[in-house]
C-alpha cells in the first residue's frame, strides 16, 4: 500500500542507520497486523481514510523514529542531582558576591541608591556566566562518560546512611514565631511614638541612672526612609509570623518574606548612606557634646554599612532555601503507615 510505504518512509529517515532495516520490518509487520484485522471485521478492503485512520494512530513519523532513538540528553540522570546543587550553590555564591559588589559601589558613589541599582540591574551576564560553565563542565563529563569516575573520586559510592543529618523539614516553632512577632510589633509601636511604650522605656532608661546625658544628641531626618521601610518590613514579618502559626509548613513563605525584608532594609541603608550626616546636636550644646556627636557620626555611618551587608548575606541565604525542594511528606509517617 502506497500510504505505509511513504510513512515507513518517514519514520526511517529518523532512525538510526544500523538499525533502519529491522525496526522498519517490525514496524510494517505491526500495522499490517492492524490492516488484516480491520479487514476481517468490516468483511471488505480498508478505504485510504481508514488506513490513514490507523496509521495515524501510531503517531508522527519523528516521534515513532524517536522511541527508537537512544537517550538525549545534556546532563544525564546519574549526575543530574549533583548539577542541579552544584549549580544552585554557584548562583547563589555569585549572586551574593554581585551583591556584595553592588554595595560596596554604593558607598563609595556619591548617588548610592541610583549606583546600586545600577549595578543589580546589570547582574545578569554573570548569572548567564555561571549557568554556561557550569552546564558546559557537567556537559563534558556526560560526553566523555567521565562523570561517574568523577564521583567515585569524590568518595559519592561510599557513602554512609549514618552520617546523613537529622530529618528537618525548616517549620519554626511556634513560641519562636510569637516571639519574633511580638518584638516586631513593640518595634512597630516605637514608630509610631507610642507614648506607653515610651514612657517605659524612658523609665528604664532614667532609673538605671541613664537620665537625660544624650538628650543634646538627636538622630537626623536622613534616618526617615530607613525607618519607614523597616516599619513595613517589621508589618510583614508579623503577617508572616501569624500566617506560619496557621501552616507551619509553609516554609517558603517565610523565606520569601523574609527575602523581601532584606531588600527593603538594604535599600533604606542607602538612602541613609546618602547623607553623611546622621547624628546632630541640638543647639546650645557644649563642645564635648559637638565632638561625641561627630564620633557617633562616624560610627552609625560604619554600622549602616556593616549592617547593610550582612542582611545582603541573608539576603543570598533566602534565596538558596527558595531555590530548594521542600519535601513532600514525613518520611517518618509514610515508613510507620507501610509497617
Amino acid at each position: 500500500m502506497e500510504l505505509l510505504d511513504r510513512y515507513l518512509y518517514e519514520v526511517r529517515r529518523y532512525l538510526p542507520v544500523a538499525q533502519q532495516d529491522d525496526i522498519i520490518a517490525e514496524l510494517s509487520d505491526t500495522i499490517q497486523s492492524h490492516f488484516e484485522d480491520r479487514e476481517r471485521e468490516f468483511g471488505r478492503p480498508l478505504t485510504d481514510a481508514e488506513a490513514a485512520t490507523i496509521v495515524r494512530a501510531f503517531g508522527h513519523p519523528k516521534i515513532v523514529a524517536s522511541r527508537y532513538q537512544p537517550a538525549q540528553y545534556l546532563v544525564g540522570p546519574e549526575i543530574y542531582p549533583f548539577y542541579w546543587y552544584t549549580l544552585k550553590i554557584a548562583l547563589a555564591g555569585a549572586l551574593a558576591l554581585e551583591l556584595l559588589g553592588a554595595m560596596i559601589a554604593a558607598f563609595l558613589s556619591p548617588s548610592p541608591l541610583p549606583s546600586f541599582i545600577k549595578n543589580v540591574a546589570i547582574m545578569w551576564p554573570t548569572i548567564f556566566l555561571v549557568l554556561g560553565v557550569v552546564t558546559f563542565i557537567f556537559v563534558v563529563l556526560e560526553r566523555t562518560g567521565s562523570g561517574s569516575s568523577v564521583l567515585t573520586k569524590l568518595g559519592i559510592d561510599n557513602w554512609n546512611p549514618r552520617t546523613l543529618p537529622r530529618a528537618a523539614y525548616g517549620e519554626v516553632p511556634r513560641f519562636s514565631l510569637l516571639i519574633e512577632a511580638l518584638a516586631n510589633i513593640v518595634f512597630m509601636l516605637w514608630l509610631l511614638n507610642f507614648l506607653p511604650l515610651r514612657r517605659a522605656v524612658g523609665f528604664v532608661i532614667n532609673a538605671s541612672g541613664g537620665g537625660q546625658a544624650l538628650a543634646p544628641i538627636t538622630l537626623t531626618p536622613a534616618w526617615h526612609p530607613l525607618l519607614l521601610l523597616a516599619f513595613v518590613a517589621a508589618a510583614l514579618i508579623v503577617l508572616q509570623d501569624f500566617a506560619l502559626l496557621l501552616f507551619p509548613s509553609r516554609t517558603k513563605l517565610r523565606a520569601g518574606t523574609l527575602l523581601i525584608a532584606n531588600v527593603l532594609m538594604v535599600i533604606g541603608a542607602c538612602l541613609v548612606l546618602q547623607s553623611r550626616s546622621l547624628v546632630a546636636v541640638v543647639q546650645p550644646a557644649t563642645q564635648a557634646y559637638a565632638l561625641a556627636a561627630q564620633a557617633l557620626n562616624e560610627v552609625a555611618f560604619i554600622s549602616l554599612v556593616v549592617l547593610a551587608v550582612t542582611i545582603t548575606i541573608a539576603a543570598a541565604f533566602n534565596i538558596r532555601t527558595l531555590l530548594q525542594r521542600a519535601p513532600k511528606a514525613d518520611l517518618n509517617i509514610s515508613y510507620q503507615a507501610r509497617n
